[in-house]
């Protein structure tokens, strides 16, 4: 069939406009594409070599929260906040990286320098620090362990009916384990429910805009987080004062705390 001259060109400006639309679509198209997508730790980590430190701290909060938490995750996101300039934000992803691998040299080192950026001294005892050497996930696993051994020797001098060196020593070796494992658990777990302020926050007195403020609490200062009531939480600090804050204003070591 032989076209005539007014068809070719209707055809060509139909071919053109449609050309047009493809390319206005994936123009429009691509950042929406972009944001609807989990970002990749590639994307951002090139993100954080390029100096584009605000968009792969967003990126690695968003693959935290839809991919999982780790102690990497954590270390590459307190670095890309200390470069943004954002001391107290890298002090508290050091924090919860720290309860993830708790003798990492290099999340320790980092740690120290936000803290002193932020001007926010570590207040914990001696105890504390010495406890934090192992994660909590290890001081129960040795717990569950010592337990059974300990079990097992028992039994095993039960039946036996006289009292075997090694079965003593194992059982007593166990029971101190055991003892030191929950000691470091009950010294460790205020940290499931502790919290570090982010900005300048008034404590008040009930959970009600309008209620009365009693005092203020300062940004890098911790708070032991308790029950939460529309939108506020009960927190009390290490001189014993309590009050409610907005949940906003405080942000928990652990990111499921509360």
């Amino acid at each position: 069939m032989k076209l005539t001259i007014e068809t070719k060109r209707y055809l060509v400006k139909a071919a053109a406009i449609f050309f047009v639309i493809a390319i206005l679509c994936g123009v429009v198209a691509g950042p929406f594409a972009r944001a609807g997508t989990t970002p990749t730790m590639d994307v951002a980590n090139r993100e954080f070599a390029e100096g584009r430190y605000a968009q792969a701290a967003s990126d690695f909060e968003q693959i935290g929260a839809t991919s999982g938490y780790s102690a990497p995750l954590f270390f590459d996101l307190g670095n890309a906040y200390l470069r943004e300039d954002q001391p107290l934000r890298a002090v508290l992803a050091y924090e919860r990286a720290q309860i993830l691998a708790p003798r990492d040299e290099a999340i320790a080192t980092n740690l120290a320098v936000a803290r002193t950026r932020a001007n926010v001294v570590d207040d914990r005892n001696i105890a504390w620090r010495i406890a934090r050497k192992i994660s909590m996930n290890g001081w129960a696993e040795l717990a569950t362990g010592a337990f059974w051994i300990g079990v097992t020797a028992a039994g095993a001098m039960a039946l036996s009916k006289r009292r075997d060196g090694l079965l003593v020593t194992a059982v007593a070796l166990s029971a101190i384990a055991f003892t030191t494992s929950v000691a470091a658990l009950t010294i460790e777990s205020p940290d499931l429910h502790r919290a570090l302020v982010m900005q300048p926050t008034p404590v008040l007195v009930s959970p009600f805009e309008s209620a009365q403020s009693d005092f203020a609490l300062n940004p890098g200062s911790t708070v032991d987080v308790g029950r939460a009531r529309d939108g506020y939480v009960f927190v009390h600090d290490k001189n014993g004062r309590s009050g409610w804050v907005e949940r906003a204003q405080v942000e928990t070591l652990l990111p499921s705390a509360t």
